[in-house]
C-alpha cells in the first residue's frame, strides 16, 4: 500500500520562507502580523471577562478567594473560578505576545 509513503513525506514548515515564497521582509511582516492576531485575541478574551464581572483582573481574584475563604461554594463561584482560570490564560498570552512583538520589531525593524 502507499500509506507509508503517504505517512513519510515531508511536510513544509511555516516558518520556511523559501516554501511561501516570501522575502525577509514579506516573511517578517507575516510572522508580526500571526504575533498581533494573537495578541488582540488574547486581548478580547481579557475584555470579555472586564465586561462580564464589571471589574479587572485582580478584584476578580480578590472575589473570588473572599467567596472561598467565607465557604460560599455556589454555582456563581464555580462559575467565577473558571472564568478566573480562563482570564488568567489571556492575561498571560496578551502579555507574552506583547513582549515577542517587541522583540520581534526591535530585531527586525
Amino acid at each position: 500500500m502507499e500509506v507509508e509513503g503517504r505517512v513519510s513525506q515531508k511536510i513544509p514548515s511555516i516558518v520556511d520562507l523559501d516554501y511561501l515564497k516570501l522575502n525577509h521582509k514579506e516573511g517578517i511582516d507575516f510572522f508580526l502580523l500571526i504575533a498581533h492576531s494573537k495578541k488582540d485575541a488574547s486581548e478580547i478574551a481579557c475584555l470579555k471577562f472586564t465586561r462580564k464581572y464589571g471589574m479587572d483582573y485582580p478584584n476578580l481574584i480578590q472575589k473570588v478567594d473572599e467567596k472561598r475563604r467565607k465557604g460560599t461554594f455556589d454555582m456563581k463561584y464555580f462559575e467565577m473560578s473558571d472564568d478566573l482560570m480562563d482570564w488568567e490564560f489571556a492575561e498571560i498570552a496578551r502579555n507574552w505576545w506583547g513582549k515577542k512583538i517587541e522583540k520581534m520589531s526591535a530585531c527586525f525593524c
